[in-house]
């Protein structure tokens, strides 16, 4: 998905784009928007792997990695300050809400896509009209509290550890195990997951500290 809201969001170019009020808000490093491998066209550009093979343990122990630090950077936040705007329309609370909203999607989708080799239609329009689909999808998630939200990362966390518990080696170890990726399955989650969640850290750390 698309890093930002629309109206403070990086180009693929890697340049912030306007505001709609016509103001160009400032662009926390690394000043590239990165865009999992799910959006835009199709098959994307970059939908493909790691140069080196990952293992399932090593893409887990990365994804743990990486949520531990987003969470113990959260925690010293109050509940006032995720709820303050801090870049375009969004707060550090919508901010958690997108990367679960995203997480959702990669988990709801995984299934068909191992099973039948491509996206189902739905799931992939979804995400062709990626700033429609993150305004929904915060916004769904307006009403939660911080802890709320954060209970939700964590529960969308464990239903994807409960289906990869699920797949053998072979599907683990299988290049393009759908159309739009040629990676294997732990190296598409690192780069739709714990890419796109680093990516997200490293932007609040700039704004925020």
């Amino acid at each position: 998905m698309a890093c930002w809201p629309a109206t403070a969001r990086c180009s693929r170019s890697g340049r912030a784009r306007s505001s709609a009020s016509g103001q160009r808000p400032p662009a926390p490093p690394p000043q590239v928007c990165y865009l999992p491998p799910d959006a835009g066209s199709w098959p994307a550009p970059e939908a493909k792997g790691d140069a080196m093979s990952t293992t399932v343990e090593q893409a887990l122990g990365a994804l743990a990695a990486t949520r531990a630090e987003l969470l113990a950077w959260v925690a010293r936040r109050s509940e006032a300050e995720s709820e303050r705007v801090v870049y375009g329309t969004w707060s550090v609370k919508n901010v958690l809400a997108h990367l679960a909203a995203w997480e959702t999607w990669v988990v709801g989708s995984m299934p068909a896509r191992l099973e039948t080799g491509s996206t189902p239609e739905p799931m992939r329009e979804r995400v062709i009209h990626e700033d429609a689909f993150n305004a929904a999808e915060v916004a769904a998630r307006a009403h939660l509290s911080l802890a709320q939200q954060l209970a939700e990362l964590a529960e969308v966390r464990e239903l994807l550890l409960a289906y990869l518990a699920s797949l053998d080696p072979a599907t683990m170890a299988k290049p393009q195990p759908w159309a739009e990726w040629q990676g294997t399955l732990p190296e598409y989650l690192l780069r739709s997951l714990r890419d796109h969640e680093r990516q997200h850290l490293d932007e609040l750390r700039a704004l925020l500290g």
